[in-house]
C-alpha cells in the first residue's frame, strides 16, 4: 500500500513524500479506496482492533466523545466493514 501511495504522489523516497505540502497530500489521499488507511494491528502500538477492545470492556474508563467528520475514513472501515448500532456497540446484538 505504501509503494502504491508513493506512486500516486510521484515520490521516489520517504524524504520526498515528507516534503509534500498538506493540501496536496490531502488531495492525493482523498482519491481511491479510503480503506487503504485503516488501523493496523501491529502488536506494539495497536494490539487489537478498537471494536474488539470495546467489546471486551478493555477500553479506558473515561468519558469518550466519538464522531466523524466529512473528510475522515468511513466508520465501516474503522469497524472492519461491520455496521454498528448502539445495541451491537454495547454487546447486546449481533
Amino acid at each position: 500500500m505504501g509503494i502504491d501511495f508513493a506512486a500516486l504522489t510521484k515520490s521516489t523516497s520517504i524524504a520526498a513524500m515528507r516534503q509534500i505540502d498538506e493540501k496536496r497530500l490531502l488531495k492525493i489521499a482523498s482519491k481511491g479506496d479510503p480503506r487503504r488507511f485503516k488501523p493496523t494491528v501491529d502488536g506494539y502500538f495497536l494490539n487489537q482492533f478498537p471494536i474488539d477492545v470495546f467489546q471486551a470492556g478493555n477500553q479506558a474508563k473515561v468519558p469518550l466523545l466519538v464522531g466523524w467528520n466529512a473528510d475522515e475514513v468511513p466508520a465501516l472501515a474503522f469497524y472492519r466493514l461491520r455496521r454498528i448500532n448502539p445495541e451491537k456497540f454495547q454487546g447486546k446484538g449481533k
